[in-house]
C-alpha cells in the first residue's frame, strides 16, 4: 500500500516523476542530502519497499 502512495506522490522506480508532488518538493529542497526524509522516500519508491522498510530506516 505504501509503495502505491509513494508512486502516486511521485516517488517512482525510475526516480522522481516530473510534475509530481515529489518533484515540487524536490524543487524547494534543491540538493538532497543522503539519509534525509526525501532520500529515504525516494529509496523506498525505487525499491517498492513498504512500511517495515521505512520504520527500519527511521530507527537505524
Amino acid at each position: 500500500m505504501m509503495s502505491i502512495i509513494l508512486s502516486i506522490l511521485g516517488w517512482a522506480a525510475a526516480g522522481v516523476r516530473a510534475g509530481s508532488i515529489a518533484a515540487f518538493l524536490h524543487s524547494l529542497i534543491g540538493n538532497v542530502v543522503s539519509g534525509s526524509w526525501f532520500a529515504i522516500l525516494q529509496s523506498l519508491g525505487a525499491t517498492g519497499a513498504g512500511l517495515p522498510a521505512l520504520l527500519a530506516r527511521m530507527l537505524a
